[in-house]
C-alpha cells in the first residue's frame, strides 16, 4: 500500500492528499520535474486538500517530510 495517495489524479487542480501516519509539523511539498518546490505548506492531518491550478500542466511529485520520513507520490496536473 503506498505511503502517501493524492486523487484524482490525474488533476485539473484541486487535489486530496492520504498519508497513513504523520507526525508533529511535518511538511507537504511540490515540487516540478525540474526539481523546483512550487508550493510548501505545514500539515497536521492525514489528510490534505491542495489546489494546484495555478501550476502549469505536468508531472509533479507530492512529497511529505517529516522527522522521520520522506514519503512520495507523482501526480499528473491537466
Amino acid at each position: 500500500t503506498p505511503e502517501v495517495k493524492a486523487y484524482p489524479n490525474p488533476t485539473s487542480g484541486i487535489l486530496t492528499i492520504k498519508t497513513k501516519k504523520i507526525r508533529k509539523e511535518a511538511i507537504l511539498n511540490v515540487v516540478n520535474p525540474m526539481g523546483n518546490t512550487v508550493m510548501s505548506i505545514e500539515i497536521e492531518s492525514m489528510m490534505t486538500e491542495i489546489d494546484i491550478s495555478s501550476q502549469p500542466s505536468g508531472i509533479y511529485y507530492i512529497q511529505i517530510i517529516d522527522d522521520k520520513n520522506t514519503r512520495m507520490c507523482k501526480i499528473i496536473k491537466n
